[in-house]
């Protein structure tokens, strides 16, 4: 796989810009303006030596979370310790809070779909990975 640099900036831009436009009606926002995720704080984390190999059932998992996560990359931001962690694990925590994010967006989108009878989120698979 093969990705350009300015097509990943322009993912991120189109992202941001829709967080923006849309206000996120998916997300709940606080009264001071910030995003609150409220469907999930621990998550599942796959080691990275198993992550790639869709053919087995991961061996050990690891457990995340969001707010350990939101609170590492505000470290970054505010260049509180300049070492933390690796640049790949900057970007498996910003990726863990954007998973969530979304998440976040389709649990309330659903909550609401179906209290008012309407269509609910379609989840799909992949059916070139192997069931067991």
């Amino acid at each position: 796989m093969k990705v350009k640099h300015s097509d990943l900036a322009e993912m991120f831009q189109i992202l941001m810009d829709e967080l923006e436009e849309n206000d996120c009606n998916r997300l709940h926002k606080s009264a001071d303006g910030e995003f609150v995720f409220d469907y999930y704080d621990y998550y599942w984390e796959i080691p990275l030596g198993q992550r790639g190999d869709a053919h087995n059932k991961p061996k050990e998992l690891h457990i995340g979370s969001i707010d350990f996560d939101l609170e590492l990359m505000h470290k970054l931001i505010l260049e509180e310790d300049a070492d933390i962690g690796s640049v790949s694990a900057h970007y498996r925590w910003l990726g863990n809070i954007l998973i969530a994010m979304a998440d976040t967006m389709d649990y309330h989108f659903d909550r609401r779909a179906s209290s008012m009878d309407d269509t609910r989120i379609s989840k799909t698979t992949d059916t070139n990975i192997p069931k067991d």
